[in-house]
């Protein structure tokens, strides 16, 4: 049988734990919170060029970021966005352990530290890939140097790494000195006079770096002493983003100074590996954020045009958000379902086309309702506006492929071109370039020639040429204005009558909005447009106006189906007699009358 309190079965032990952390990461990331991976990878652009590669190296902390970008270009892949973070993180554990002078269980335990606080770090999206390359590079330069023997060359590569590591990884490398300072201490049994000499020379290596380093590029010291990209927010940097590297030193130090008897450490490090995996547990629960997990979801079935898997999302976990909302609305009324809308919970306009936000992530979402409403120049503004607000003031691939596909359907194809050449460079839209490179380039045309041919061939394609039909053009064209929405809506249905979806679009602001007088008039002008019986969804707001100028529905002039006439009058029975909104929402919440007078807009 086989005995786990052996010694010399110590390094399976820890073989074990190592994978089952590892194994964690990975289904975490896979099966909980996927969407999080792949939103890193829609703010950022990873070019397979040197000018590319050189330009971003010659940044402090160029090389993390460079090998942060490559990875996180992966991320749109779930299973491998999961498998690069269980990768990173059990590398963090392992090289943290391998700092460990003293094997046993106890100070195995310790190792995860780290790795368990880079992992609750990354719960936040804005966190960036380029913190676990550095700390993972910033142990294994530690690693090195603790393990030269000789004490001159060893204090000799302390001082000499401590800028080379700034200015590979960035201002984290800092972390570095208390790390071979403690092992020199501890282990290598060093004067105190020389060492107090060596942390005062290696520190103000340490603190020159970033005030050197704004001499050569243009960046505030401040940005630079925290990390050009470690978090997108550069201005916004959280004190506690060095923590798990910071912790390093202080489980050394804790490891060395724990001396305890065999037996007694045997059960303490197995208490120890039982605290730290329940405190892991409850961290990552707390710093997880379920709502925004949802709202990318959501958010990348709309960007993959899965209509029909957003409304059967809806149908499991109704949006709790107006963005979330946005990609619903947009895929019932893309499928034929905008009578349906009021089946789910709305919250105003902001549900169909937000006022504009100065955020990267908003108005990316609202390009593509303009995007599919035919509204092409104003998807590309909302796209460009979206990219050139990401706080850490990247690219993004995917806002690109977004941006030459509008300039595509405009006719803008020289800026098109320059868009899909760019994309050529990246490995994960490289297909999708060459494919769209088909439509403009061809080969042995003149320069007319070739526009006729990418004319015809952009007006033959499936997708690009619906939605050329819909283009407002020149004479029609109109300044985008968020307090004229619906009469903008109005003026693209007008443009092409065959563009239903934009005649969806303003009955649908005009009830969200609670407008129920214009929507009347509407659907005077129209009403042939609606066939019989009329929807539900325009009975129960017809039903709503008639009620504001006469007691019953003797004399409507509107075929109102008297199913819906006698809830009506139940649902008005019970609003007079103050029933209490759960019992309203629980008997006529799926009804245009309860969003009407319980919704906050």
């Amino acid at each position: 049988m086989i005995n786990i309190k052996d010694p010399k079965w110590i390094p399976c032990v820890d073989a074990v734990l190592s994978a089952a952390f590892a194994a964690a990461v990975f289904l975490f990331f896979w099966l909980k919170y996927p969407y999080h991976l792949i939103f890193q990878e829609q703010y950022q652009i990873f070019l397979c060029t040197a000018d590319f590669a050189r330009q971003l190296i010659l940044l402090p902390g160029g090389l993390s970021a460079y090998v942060g970008r490559f990875l996180t270009q992966f991320f749109f892949m779930p299973a491998c966005g999961a498998a690069i973070m269980a990768a990173l993180l059990f590398a963090v554990q392992i090289l943290s352990a391998s700092l460990l002078r003293r094997r046993s269980l106890l100070n195995y335990s310790l190792s995860f530290i780290p790795a368990a606080i880079l992992m609750v770090l990354y719960l936040d999206e804005d966190v960036l890939l380029p913190l676990a390359v550095s700390e993972i590079l910033l142990l294994l330069a530690a690693r090195i140097v603790v393990s030269v023997e000789g004490d001159i060359l060893r204090r000799l590569l302390v001082v000499v790494l401590v800028p080379l590591l700034f200015f590979a990884l960035g201002n984290i490398s800092v972390v570095f000195v208390p790390i071979v300072l403690a092992d020199e201490f501890l282990h290598r049994k060093m004067n105190l006079v020389k060492w107090l000499i060596l942390m005062m020379v290696a520190v103000a290596a340490a603190v020159a770096c970033p005030f050197v380093a704004q001499h050569f590029c243009s960046y505030q010291s401040d940005w630079l002493m925290f990390g050009l990209h470690y978090y997108r927010p550069r201005f916004a940097t959280p004190y506690y983003l060095w923590l798990s590297a910071a912790v390093v030193p202080l489980v050394l130090v804790a490891s060395a100074m724990i001396k305890l008897g065999e037996k007694a450490e045997k059960y303490i490090g197995w208490c120890a590996v039982l605290v730290i995996a329940v405190g892991a547990v409850y961290a990552v629960n707390k710093k997880a954020m379920p709502s925004k997990e949802m709202a990318m979801r959501y958010s990348k079935l709309m960007y993959d045009q899965q209509w029909n898997d957003i409304i059967a999302l809806a149908n499991e976990q109704p949006p709790t958000n107006p963005m979330s909302a946005i990609c619903l609305n947009l895929a019932l009324i893309k499928t034929g379902n905008a009578n349906s809308l009021f089946c789910y919970p709305q919250h105003g306009t902001q549900c169909l086309l937000p006022e504009f936000t100065k955020d990267y992530v908003a108005p990316l979402v609202t390009a593509q309702v303009f995007y599919h409403l035919g509204m092409i120049n104003d998807a590309m503004r909302s796209t460009f506006e979206a990219q050139e607000c990401i706080p850490d003031y990247q690219k993004s691939a995917f806002c690109y492929k977004v941006l030459a596909e509008c300039n595509l359907i405009t006719g803008n194809y020289q800026v098109a071109k320059r868009y899909v050449s760019l994309l050529k460079n990246t490995i994960c839209y490289r297909k999708w370039a060459e494919d769209v490179s088909q439509l403009l380039w061809h080969k042995g045309a003149s320069p007319s020639a070739e526009k006729l041919l990418t004319d015809k061939a952009v007006e033959s394609h499936p997708v690009y040429g619906h939605l050329r039909k819909f283009l407002i053009r020149k004479e029609n064209d109109f300044f985008y204005s968020e307090t004229e929405t619906d009469s903008m809506l109005g003026n693209v249905y007008l443009t092409n009558t065959s563009n239903t979806m934009a005649y969806d679009y303003m009955i649908s602001w005009l009830l969200l909005g609670k407008n129920v007088p214009r929507f009347v008039e509407v659907f005077d002008v129209n009403h042939d447009l609606y066939g019989k019986p009329l929807p539900r969804l325009y009975q129960e707001v017809i039903a709503l106006a008639w009620a504001k100028g006469h007691r019953d529905f003797s004399g409507i002039p509107y075929p109102i189906e008297k199913d819906i006439q006698m809830s009506f009058s139940n649902f008005m029975h019970a609003y007079k007699g103050k029933a209490p909104e759960s019992y309203m929402k629980a008997n006529f919440g799926n009804t245009y009358w309860y969003y009407f007078a319980f919704a906050n807009n």
